[in-house]
């Protein structure tokens, strides 16, 4: 009967504690998600430094890190506007870091600066809904 007693016990802090893990991993987190907009600025400045400078990877590698920085968030609930929004914007800005990769493949100066505008144009607009 103690047994018993045990493991229900057992078993509802094991789905408390998984409950619990899953809501913070979704929460939104405003030091990671502020530290990754500031992160996009700099890297948005450096890809169109680099490209200027004929140095691709260098902007290549900046454009990754928006990308990468951008998927790190997507699993928060936004602060504010609608989940749905915040997931296509982020899978926008994906799709336009991805974009200025293949720019910097092709050592393409305006498809660098037109993925480049495209960002600031969707920073500005996550902006606008999340802010």
């Amino acid at each position: 009967m103690i047994r018993k007693s045990s493991m229900k016990v057992s078993l509802i802090v094991a789905a408390a504690l998984l409950f619990s893990a899953v809501n913070v991993w979704a929460e939104y987190i405003k030091t990671d998600v502020v530290q990754v907009m500031r992160q996009n600025v700099a890297k948005i400045s450096e890809a169109k430094t680099a490209a200027a400078k004929d140095d691709y990877y260098t902007a290549a590698a900046a454009f990754f890190e928006i990308a990468k920085g951008m998927n790190g968030i997507k699993p928060f609930n936004p602060y504010k506007g609608e989940q749905a929004n915040w997931d296509k914007t982020i899978d926008a800005v994906v799709a336009a870091a991805f974009r200025g990769i293949g720019a910097c493949a092709e050592k393409d100066q305006a498809g660098v600066n037109k993925q480049i505008a495209e960002l600031q144009a969707l920073n500005k607009a996550g902006h606008s809904a999340h802010k």
